[in-house]
């Protein structure tokens, strides 16, 4: 067997290639993907665990970078409906790698996860605060709206929701324009 260079990167890309092709990301088969032996991946990933921590991290870097980029200039209402399309988009685009990470549990004590979490708090956050004034509604769009991407992706890629009357993407807009509807009610009730 030929001697490969291995770095922790490398190694992530090929777990994330490996899921988008409907494989598990093992030791065994990341090490065969690789060229190398399991053992060498152990260096970079103490266990299965340490990899999908950081498999999940460097898509949700992945993900905000291009999002950050797409999204620039863009805020407000429109803002936020642009960014519950792009990421739907992304989703679906990824379905393998989505419903992956979305099997992962959340481990608050664990960096990587922290991290990723963090980087979409920020981002969804930075996207919100300005539409809406009352910290409890801020709450409430940001739930709904990762509620909305999350399950009609997933239901949308496992082959839900295929109408010729209103397609999945005319729904998603829809039901978007919705829940930010009805926020702006809830942020201008007087309580």
């Amino acid at each position: 067997m030929v001697r490969q260079v291995l770095t922790q990167e490398r190694i992530i890309q090929a777990a994330m290639d490996c899921i988008e092709a409907g494989q598990s990301p093992t030791f065994s088969t990341l090490a065969r993907t690789l060229g190398t032996r399991s053992q060498a991946l152990y260096p970079y990933f103490a266990n299965q665990q340490a990899l999908s921590y950081a498999i999940f991290n460097s898509a949700a870097q992945q993900l905000s970078d291009q999002l950050k980029t797409e999204l620039f200039g863009q805020s407000g209402r429109d803002g936020l409906l642009a960014l519950a399309v792009a990421c739907r988009r992304e989703v679906l685009a990824h379905i393998h790698l989505a419903q992956y990470l979305l099997g992962v549990p959340r481990d608050t004590e664990n960096p990587d996860m922290q991290q990723a979490t963090d980087v979409f708090h920020e981002l969804l956050g930075r996207m919100i605060s300005p539409v809406y004034k009352k910290p409890r509604v801020r709450l409430l769009a940001g739930r709904w709206l990762r509620d909305l991407i999350v399950g009609d992706a997933l239901n949308v890629g496992s082959g839900w929701f295929q109408n010729r009357e209103l397609t999945s993407d005319e729904s998603f807009i829809w039901l978007v324009n919705a829940i930010l509807d009805r926020l702006a009610l809830e942020d201008q009730q007087v309580q």
